[in-house]
């Protein structure tokens, strides 16, 4: 199946929202230390998903829930394939306006998330290694 329209949907981390716990963090809290994992282990996620994708030569555009709008639901509707980068609240989020397309949702802190709906970040770190 040859896939023209892919979407990558990225959840927006907690450290990328800012606010009292991500300077907590920044500042060494201990409480708020594991937002800085789950915050690396997200972007290291994200990289993989990005090379797994260019690895197969297909050609993909990102956004996040956060600037969900009635573009961004058509563009979901219009998707021939849609990566979900996150949790289950991600997946589940962009599974509503996803209309006729395949979609695989990856689970990018599994530390700190279930992900019942979502692959493991390390199948998809040994996907684009292949």
């Amino acid at each position: 199946m040859q896939i023209n329209n892919c979407l990558v949907i990225i959840k927006q981390t907690a450290m990328a929202q800012g606010g009292r716990a991500a300077s907590f963090a920044r500042k060494g809290d201990e409480t708020a230390k594991r937002l800085l994992q789950a915050d690396g282990e997200q972007k290291r996620t994200v990289d993989a998903v990005r090379r797994a994708l260019k690895s197969r030569k297909i050609a993909f555009e990102e956004s996040s829930l956060v600037k969900l709008n009635a573009a961004l639901k058509r563009q979901l509707a219009a998707a021939d394939f849609v990566v979900s980068i996150g949790g289950d609240g991600t997946a589940l989020g962009a599974s509503h306006y996803v209309r006729d397309a395949m979609m695989i949702g990856v689970n990018s802190a599994p530390g700190d998330s279930v992900g019942h709906f979502s692959f493991e970040a390390a199948m998809i770190h040994f996907l684009s290694r292949s």
